[in-house]
């Protein structure tokens, strides 16, 4: 029976056709214009609140956008209120998306910096000024890095380190589980060429990644770094403290202007809701051992009379509780000017 070569000519032109538009909704409607696609992507390597940066890997993008003399592409500056003058504390925080977001639940709200910078500037007439380094998905190894590149230009009088989230229930949670790596390395730079551009481009293909896909490349990365095993647990807490000693060491190597000596380093447990048990075991595990170090304050309890009301998640509290923070921490700070 021969085949009629008008129809097989028209199956294949309207096959050809089908296939256009399927590709082209998939990629330019529905990826690029819509935004749908691969959570796993979306989290792990362009987020809108991520911009690449060397060494440390991503930063906030207030932080990358910031020029020579710390002002930023619309004319504002990086430092809150404003720029320091002679006379003005300067403080650097490095943290998460605890310390770099504001509660986006209530509008006018400030970030947790920012409250701490207004109540310590009405203790010190005005002179405090925070420059906010804080970053989704960022943690205290990453901002060893930052330190280096940020401190010869910024010249704080006292680094604040807040977090503890990120440096331990972050790996949990599907992310790059190998203590101390940044949670996008591994889709950064061991994920495959090909695999990586389907993935950023392709809303079905994408969509279909998550469901069966990424589950199965975590596991074979949680299996090679021995995740949750007693060993992992205890390298997880080792990480934690020698990314501080270190960053200490770094910090108070540079000179302060306003205490006419070295940089003042101090680092804050954050409260948060463990994930799991090994989660839990880490925990505990650090607090117990934070009375060995002056410069670091446990105030993982600090929202305990608040409710649960406050938490979005295991971390990410409300306006409320942002406040509160603020406060305790320039308590603490305030323990530190002469």
């Amino acid at each position: 029976m021969s085949i009629d070569g008008k129809k097989l000519e028209s199956v294949l032109f309207h096959t050809v056709c089908i296939f256009i538009l399927v590709v082209f909704f998939d990629i330019f409607i529905f990826r690029h214009l819509l935004g749908f696609g691969s959570v796993y992507t979306k989290m792990n390597y362009n987020e809108f609140d991520k911009v690449a940066q060397p060494y440390a890997y991503f930063v906030h993008p207030d932080v990358a956008r910031a020029t020579k003399g710390n002002i930023l592409y619309d004319g504002s500056s990086l430092w809150y209120p404003e720029p320091p003058g002679e006379k003005t504390l300067k403080i650097a925080l490095f943290g998460g998306s605890t310390a770099g977001y504001p509660d986006f639940g209530t509008p006018g709200s400030k970030t947790m910096p920012q409250y701490l910078a207004d109540r310590l500037n009405e203790k010190f007439n005005g002179n405090v000024a925070i420059a906010n380094f804080g970053s989704s998905g960022g943690h205290h190894r990453q901002h060893l890095h930052m330190l280096f590149e940020f401190l010869p230009e910024y010249k704080p009088d006292i680094v604040l380190y807040y977090g503890g989230n990120n440096e331990t229930a972050l790996y949990i949670d599907g992310y790059d589980p190998r203590p101390g790596y940044p949670i996008n390395f591994f889709y950064k730079e061991e994920f495959s060429t090909w695999k990586k551009f389907l993935l950023e481009n392709s809303a079905i293909i994408g969509a279909w990644y998550d469901r069966f896909g990424s589950s199965s490349d975590i596991a074979k990365l949680r299996e090679k770094a021995g995740f949750e095993s007693p060993e992992w647990n205890q390298e997880m807490v080792d990480k934690y403290f020698e990314s501080l000693e270190f960053s200490q060491f770094v910090s108070t190597s540079f000179k302060s202007e306003y205490f006419k000596g070295n940089t003042r380093f101090v680092a804050f447990f954050q409260p948060f809701k463990p994930l799991d048990e090994a989660n839990e075991w880490q925990i505990k595990e650090i607090r117990k051992q934070i009375p060995s170090y002056k410069y670091l304050h446990d105030i993982h309890d600090a929202y305990d009379g608040l409710g649960e009301s406050i938490y979005y998640d295991n971390c990410h509290v409300n306006d409320e509780a942002n406040r509160h923070m603020a406060e305790l921490l320039a308590e603490k700070i305030m323990g530190l000017i002469p």
